[in-house]
C-alpha cells in the first residue's frame, strides 16, 4: 500500500515558487470567504467583532463564545503584557489544547514558518476524532499539553500561548476541519514590535534547542 505523503513532505519538494502557490491559494480561499470585499483583513476584522453588524457576511462563518479543544479557531487578541512583551499576534490563528483559570493554552501557528507549520500540523492531524456537538458530527484533534509533549520531534514550543479571555476582542472563528491544511498557509499573522522574520528566526531557533 503506498504510503499517503505528508503535508510536510509536499513543501519540501516544491520549489519556492511552489511554497509561494499555496499561499496563492490560502489567499483565493479567503477572498472566496469574504467574496472580494475590498478591505480584506479591515473588513475581516469588523466581522467576526463581537456584534459585528453584517449578517450576511456573518452567516459565512461558524462563530463560538468560547473555543473548544481540539478545534481551530482565528480571533482578535489584545495582550495584557504588551508593553513588556518582544513581540506578539494580535489576530492568533490558534488550536486551543486546555484551560486556565482565567483563559486557555492554545498553539499558534504564526509563530512558524511555513515548513515547521506543515510539520507541527502533520503530527497533529494523526490524533483526528470525531466529537457530536448539537447533532452534528465534527472533526478536532483530541490534544492536551502532556500529549503534546510526547510527540517529539514536533516543533510545538514556539507556539504555544497562554490567552485570558479577558483581552479577546472578538468572537471565535471556526475553521472547518477538512480547511485546515489550506488555511495555516494564510499570511494574515499581525505580529506587533516585530515583523515575521525575526519571530521565525527565533522560532527555529528554539526548535533548533529543544
Amino acid at each position: 500500500m503506498k504510503k499517503t505523503k505528508s503535508l510536510s513532505d509536499k513543501l519540501k519538494s516544491l520549489t519556492n515558487n511552489g511554497i509561494r502557490a499555496k499561499i496563492k491559494n490560502a489567499k483565493s480561499w479567503f477572498t472566496d470567504k469574504i467574496k472580494g470585499k475590498k478591505k480584506g483583513n479591515s473588513w475581516f476584522f469588523s466581522i467576526i467583532k463581537k456584534g459585528g453588524a453584517d449578517k450576511s457576511s456573518r452567516d459565512k462563518f461558524t462563530f463560538h463564545s468560547l473555543p473548544r479543544i481540539g478545534f481551530m479557531y482565528f480571533y482578535i487578541y489584545d495582550p495584557k503584557w504588551k508593553k513588556v512583551l518582544k513581540y506578539y499576534d494580535t489576530f492568533p490563528l490558534v488550536i486551543p489544547i486546555g484551560y486556565t483559570d482565567n483563559g486557555f493554552l492554545g498553539l499558534n501557528f504564526h509563530y512558524l514558518p511555513n515548513l515547521l507549520r506543515a510539520k507541527l500540523l502533520d503530527e497533529l492531524l494523526k490524533l483526528k476524532s470525531k466529537t457530536i456537538d448539537r447533532g452534528k458530527n465534527e472533526d478536532y484533534i483530541k490534544i492536551s499539553y502532556q500529549l503534546l509533549q510526547s510527540l517529539k520531534g514536533t516543533p510545538y514550543q514556539p507556539t504555544i500561548k497562554r490567552y485570558l479571555w479577558s483581552h479577546v476582542r472578538s468572537n471565535f472563528v471556526q475553521v472547518d476541519f477538512d480547511e485546515w491544511e489550506i488555511v495555516v498557509f494564510l499570511p494574515v499573522e499581525q505580529f506587533k514590535k516585530a515583523d515575521k522574520r525575526e519571530v521565525w528566526k527565533d522560532s527555529r531557533a528554539m526548535v533548533k534547542n529543544s
